[in-house]
Protein backbone atom coordinates (compact mmCIF):
# COMPACT_ATOMS: atom_id res chain seq x y z
CA UNK A 1 0.00 0.00 0.00
CA UNK A 2 0.76 3.41 -0.71
CA UNK A 3 0.80 5.84 2.29
CA UNK A 4 1.30 9.80 1.77
CA UNK A 5 2.83 11.34 5.10
CA UNK A 6 2.63 15.33 5.12
CA UNK A 7 3.90 17.40 7.99
CA UNK A 8 5.42 20.25 9.02
CA UNK A 9 8.76 21.02 7.15
CA UNK A 10 10.23 22.15 10.78
CA UNK A 11 9.22 20.27 13.88
CA UNK A 12 10.15 19.28 17.62
CA UNK A 13 12.57 16.68 18.86
CA UNK A 14 9.72 15.22 20.09
CA UNK A 15 7.62 15.21 16.52
CA UNK A 16 10.70 14.16 14.83
CA UNK A 17 10.86 10.52 17.30
CA UNK A 18 7.26 10.12 16.49
CA UNK A 19 8.06 10.80 12.66
CA UNK A 20 10.36 8.00 12.47
CA UNK A 21 8.61 5.46 14.55
CA UNK A 22 6.01 6.00 12.42
CA UNK A 23 8.11 5.41 9.50
CA UNK A 24 9.68 2.27 11.00
CA UNK A 25 6.35 0.94 11.32
CA UNK A 26 5.31 1.60 8.07
CA UNK A 27 8.51 0.04 5.94
CA UNK A 28 8.38 -3.25 8.31
CA UNK A 29 4.53 -3.98 7.32
CA UNK A 30 6.13 -3.53 3.54
CA UNK A 31 3.89 -0.17 2.66
CA UNK A 32 5.86 2.54 0.28
CA UNK A 33 5.88 5.88 2.07
CA UNK A 34 5.37 8.96 -0.21
CA UNK A 35 6.18 12.45 0.93
CA UNK A 36 8.44 15.58 0.49
CA UNK A 37 11.16 14.62 2.75
CA UNK A 38 12.65 17.86 2.37
CA UNK A 39 12.56 18.87 6.66
CA UNK A 40 10.62 18.48 9.37
CA UNK A 41 8.19 15.48 9.81
CA UNK A 42 8.40 14.41 6.13
CA UNK A 43 12.06 14.07 6.23
CA UNK A 44 12.26 12.04 9.61
CA UNK A 45 9.30 9.47 8.19
CA UNK A 46 11.22 8.85 4.96
CA UNK A 47 14.58 8.37 5.82
CA UNK A 48 13.79 5.72 8.53
CA UNK A 49 11.38 3.92 6.08
CA UNK A 50 13.76 4.52 3.43
CA UNK A 51 16.82 2.67 5.63
CA UNK A 52 14.38 -0.44 6.17
CA UNK A 53 12.77 -0.87 3.04
CA UNK A 54 15.39 -0.41 0.68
Amino acid sequence: MQIAVVGGGICSQDWAKKARLLGRMLAEEGHVVICGGLGGVMQAVCRVAEKLFF
